[in-house]
């Protein structure tokens, strides 16, 4: 029988593999998606079969930008100084205000897809269909990762981990959805809805699955997590951000309750 202390000791590991390979895989998959529209690889790359929908440019550069904010949202997570709050908000701001561009697009330009205004002279872009603007599961999720990732900075300790477990099972959903709507061929669970919304690309449900094993993985209590339970009281440089709410008291030696036991 395997003992609590080394399952404990393989869930850590498990977990910090995946904090450490995920954003990668994100920002390759952005990078990827960018290149494709870009003309420098097959567009097939956007959709991974001829018949589905492509996954947006704009969807991709959210990717690259989501993958920079999960990599520093574990660094930040694991020692809050200037430098990291300043590297975890930048991405995830960014990611903000690409869907508010493709949004605002979207309303101004409704028969003329993004990607050719990027890339006019990428024969592929020329061949996208389909809506200007993300579907609207694509925008949801990513808005929320978005506002987290300017959050985490800002709310207390005992907050932080319900906020990334909320969004973590909005973004897990979101892929199990379109993953379901694929295999069981109903539109609906993937967003599609005629002059509404295209509805996601298969390789958009993949990664959202990725987000939200991400953020979910962050729940078990690994050691860049320790200074959310108090055990790491100098990590903070001076000079960051604090609340007086759920955070190590200056007063001495309180004993703390870890967020990671609230539910």
């Amino acid at each position: 029988m395997v003992s609590v202390p080394r399952l404990k000791s393989v869930l850590r590991k498990a977990s910090d593999l995946l904090a450490d390979w995920i954003p990668l895989v994100l920002a390759g998959a952005g990078l990827m998606v960018v290149a494709a529209w870009a003309g420098f690889l097959p567009l097939v790359v956007t959709q991974l079969h001829p018949a589905l929908p492509n996954m947006k440019a704009i969807t991709a550069l959210c990717f690259l930008c989501a993958g920079l904010e999960l990599h520093f949202l574990k660094r930040y997570l694991g020692k809050e100084t200037v430098q990291n709050q300043f590297a975890l908000t930048a991405p995830a701001l960014a990611i903000f205000y690409l869907m508010i561009a493709a949004m605002l697009y979207a309303a101004a330009a409704p028969n003329k897809i993004l990607e050719i205004v990027l890339f006019p002279w990428s024969e592929e872009a020329k061949q996208g269909r389909g809506l200007t603007h993300p579907s609207i599961a694509t925008m949801l999720a990513l808005m929320q990762l978005a506002v987290a990732g300017c959050l985490v900075p800002l709310v207390p300790d005992n907050l932080i981990l319900r906020l990334l477990r909320w969004v973590g099972w909005w973004c897990l959903i979101t892929g199990i959805s379109g993953w379901a709507g694929y295999l069981l061929k109903i539109p609906a669970l993937y967003c599609s809805f005629p002059g509404l919304s295209q509805g996601m690309a298969l390789p958009t449900t993949i990664i959202f699955f990725l987000v939200g094993a991400h953020l979910l993985s962050l729940q078990i209590e690994t050691p860049s997590l320790e200074r959310l339970d108090g055990s790491h009281h100098g990590d903070r440089e001076p000079g960051t951000s604090t609340s007086t709410s759920g955070r190590m008291s200056d007063l001495g030696d309180t004993p703390q309750i870890s967020p990671l036991h609230l539910t």
